[in-house]
């Protein structure tokens, strides 16, 4: 009979041994990340009295704003006697229109019922993007 050499009685184990040790590092690793997080997590009831904390916040602020007065507009900025006009491409092409035919920044202004500065403004720009090259 051969004799068998100890070697191959503890080959297996010598194997085994690290794979095991591994094993169980990973498992405690993850059991320690896992107690972390339940630790760090917020309950149902915290977040739900946070959420109230909120809404009486939000309530609180309803009121205080809806208690204040609308502030008057000071004098200087109320719109004089001329109806509300606003400078659109519709109102770009009547003044451009209307300077092509020779009449001055005051009768434009004055047909579209817009201040001779905005007419001024419209005919710079126009002036500045016709002679600049794109």
């Amino acid at each position: 009979m051969t004799q068998a050499t100890p070697f191959l009685y503890w080959a297996p184990a010598v194997l085994l041994v690290p794979i095991l040790l591994a094993a169980g590092y990973l498992f405690f690793s993850l059991k320690v990340e896992l107690s972390l997080l339940s630790k760090r997590c917020v309950s149902r009831v915290e977040l739900d009295r946070r959420l109230m904390e909120v809404v009486a916040d939000l309530e609180t602020l309803r009121t205080h704003t809806a208690a204040t007065e609308p502030r008057a507009v000071p004098q200087e900025w109320a719109m004089q006697d001329r109806p509300v006009a606003s400078l659109n491409l519709n109102r770009r092409g009547q003044i451009l229109r209307l300077h092509g035919k020779g009449r001055s920044t005051a009768e434009i202004a004055a047909d579209l019922q817009i201040s001779q500065g905005e007419v001024e403004l419209m005919l710079k720009v126009y002036d500045w993007s016709a002679a600049s090259p794109l």
